[in-house]
């Protein structure tokens, strides 16, 4: 069940020009696919650095991704400090340890789910550029910590 072309025009709209507050007061609201919030410690100032990505759900944790690899500031963080909290829509944090997958089947069944976990038209950029986040993309395993 996916979101109109409607609804998926103002979510962008208001993630690109609002701040993170408001998207995550609408993220809670609405929903809008598997987007959750992910805070990540800078690896060179030491702050926590809010972001919305999507957090496709496998059965040991989650799976992350940035089609261009590490040419994205957040790749770099997560990789240097190997872990990152998860907030949920309802407000719950979960400590998780990251591990970059390295090219091989892993990483190719994660790209896979996680392409398959985007709602209708992320879900389509990332099937026609298979081939390129195959080449390039960074993707991390997230493994809730335990308590």
């Amino acid at each position: 069940m996916g979101r109109s072309p409607f609804w998926t025009t103002v979510f962008r709209l208001l993630f690109l020009t609002m701040p993170n507050r408001l998207v995550g007061a609408v993220r809670h609201r609405f929903g809008y696919g598997p987007v959750e919030e992910v805070v990540i410690r800078g690896r060179t100032t030491g702050k926590d650095r809010h972001l919305f990505l999507v957090v496709a759900r496998t059965d040991d944790g989650w799976i992350v991704g940035h089609p261009n690899g590490e040419r994205a500031q957040w790749v770099r963080n997560l990789t240097a400090t190997g872990s990152a909290d998860v907030i949920d829509r309802h407000g719950a944090k979960t400590p998780v340890r990251a591990t970059l997958l390295l090219p091989g089947p892993d990483r190719g069944t994660a790209i896979d789910e996680h392409a398959r976990q985007q709602v209708a038209g992320p879900r389509t950029l990332y099937r026609l550029a298979r081939k390129h986040i195959r080449a390039g993309g960074a993707m991390f395993r997230l493994e809730p910590l335990k308590a």
